[in-house]
């Protein structure tokens, strides 16, 4: 036992001896990130990361944030230093990697895009990200080193760091081999003993086992046939989601030959759904409110079919296959009032309250006058003001359940009207709410929201409108010509069950015409 423990000691104390050698080699010869990136980069960086970062990957990227608990998978915690998606061997993603990943969102997340970014901020922003890891990888080493009665430098643990946190030699990507039958049914096999056991026969996702150890912390492996690809759906990028693996979402690397490689690559690729690969990304949309003389305020009016229709793919903030995933919106004014028509999948229908019901559907709008609102935070600088319909608001109805038990009654279909009971409420609220942390201070401005909701067949239809005109301290003022941002989200009452359990979507642009 004591040969054991020293065997481990002494090869624990030779790595990290080890390292302060390499680390002193390396000052000579390794330039601090730092240095190689100007004050200008570091600074623009910094500030990007505090504006739509910090609230759910933290000010250091430790990931520990108040909305953390709220989303599953968890938000990355960069100081770890492991990421999802790289080209190298490694498992360290590349400069060109971290702005492909910023690009592009991570679709199976609450990743969006930010392709609305200049290419320099993303650069900017992708050598922040990195800098934190190289921090926490620093501090890792520091720690271990300490543990063993090594007193670590501080600059050369950062240089060894540096060198750890480099990527390695890039995935070669096989050419595609032809297409035939015998090379189809190989790529076939492979899948089956590769990707089967997470990624289900089909390609749809296997739900994890309640009766897995450590299910609860297990990921719904995503349905890729129908667009839920983390990366982009290239032979290029299936590659090396395969062969290098995805660190940060239990998906180990895989030993292929090149022509194994070529075989499962391109038979994932033929699983994908046309036209799928880019519908979840979330692109930052426009969305035109048309002029019109005649408003239609019922969702079944046919004049929406004139007006132009733009899907709006849809975040859950807790993965689930039952999750809202879309919403299609449209949207009129004719300078008295401005009208929106939403519309969303849900085959559940939980718009009334009665004794052991779940919670609501409803849907939401949020708006924001600034330049460039922080994502998914509720407002930065500037307060958003939010439209909230919710079917029924369970304080707010039960008085009605309470008369219907009275009467001996707790069913759908009785003739009384009661507001969220019997019916799905008529009316939505505006709150205005300043930043994350001011949601448990939301206030509403006083406004009604006119609200017109229909359900059926799985669809839900809703048409919300307010007055153009501010009414109120605080309240937007909508002035045709005039460009602001937009966002949305929708609850499925069945599986979210509280207020922040939602699917929401990205910043978007709204253009009122004049």
């Amino acid at each position: 036992m004591g040969s054991k423990c020293n065997r481990r000691f002494t090869g624990a104390a030779i790595e990290c001896a080890l390292f302060v050698v390499v680390a002193a080699t390396a000052a000579t010869t390794l330039v601090s990130c730092a240095s190689m990136h100007s004050t200008g980069i570091q600074t623009r960086g910094e500030a990007l990361f505090e504006r739509h970062c910090v609230d759910c990957h933290g000010v250091l990227g430790d990931a520990e944030t108040a909305v953390r608990p709220l989303l599953f998978p968890r938000p990355r915690a960069f100081r770890d230093g492991v990421f999802k998606l790289a080209s190298s061997l490694n498992g360290v993603p590349s400069d060109a990697d971290l702005v492909a990943t910023l690009r592009r969102g991570l679709p199976g997340s609450t990743m969006p895009s930010y392709s609305w970014m200049a290419d320099a901020d993303l650069v900017a922003l992708a050598r922040h990200v990195r800098s934190l890891a190289i921090d926490g990888m620093s501090e890792r080493l520091r720690t271990r080193a300490a543990s063993l009665g090594i007193v670590a430098d501080e600059a050369k643990a950062r240089v060894e760091a540096e060198r750890r946190m480099q990527p390695g030699p890039s995935v070669t990507v096989p050419p595609s081999l032809p297409e035939t039958e015998g090379n189809h049914e190989r790529g076939h096999r492979l899948y089956q003993r590769h990707c089967a056991a997470c990624h289900g026969e089909d390609g749809k996702g296997r739900t994890p086992d309640i009766a897995w150890a450590g299910v609860a912390d297990q990921q719904w492996p995503r349905d890729f046939t129908a667009g839920f690809m983390r990366g982009e759906a290239t032979r290029e990028a299936i590659a090396h989601r395969i062969r290098a693996g995805i660190p940060g979402a239990n998906m180990p690397p895989t030993d292929l030959t090149d022509v194994e490689l070529a075989l499962l690559v391109d038979y994932v690729k033929s699983r994908i759904v046309d036209g799928s690969e880019g519908q979840h990304v979330q692109w930052r949309r426009t969305i035109r409110a048309a002029r019109v003389i005649d408003i239609p305020n019922d969702p079944s009016d046919p004049d929406w079919g004139d007006i132009e229709s733009v899907r709006v793919p849809l975040a859950p903030l807790w993965w689930r296959p039952e999750a809202v995933f879309d919403v299609r919106v449209r949207c009129v004014h004719d300078d008295d009032r401005l009208v929106f028509q939403l519309q969303w999948d849900d085959t559940t229908r939980d718009d009334r309250a009665v004794v052991g019901s779940p919670q609501a559907d409803g849907a939401a709008l949020e708006f924001s006058t600034e330049r460039e609102p922080p994502m998914f935070a509720m407002g930065g600088h500037e307060s958003v003001e939010i439209w909230r319909w919710r079917a029924f608001q369970r304080e707010d109805v039960a008085g009605g359940l309470d008369l219907l038990s009275r009467l001996g009654r707790n069913d759908v279909d009785m003739p009384l009207f009661v507001p969220g009971v019997t019916q799905p409420s008529r009316v939505g609220e505006a709150l205005r709410v300043h930043g994350m942390r001011g949601m448990a201070q939301e206030r509403g401005t006083g406004r009604t929201i006119v609200a017109t909701p229909r359900w059926r067949d799985g669809v839900w239809t809703l048409v919300a409108s307010r007055s153009m005109r501010a009414h109120g301290p605080g309240e937007l003022e909508f002035e045709p010509p005039q460009r602001l941002f937009i966002a949305f989200a929708a609850w499925n009452g069945s599986v979210d069950l509280h207020a922040a359990s939602k699917s929401v979507s990205t910043w978007h642009v709204l253009e009122l015409a004049k």
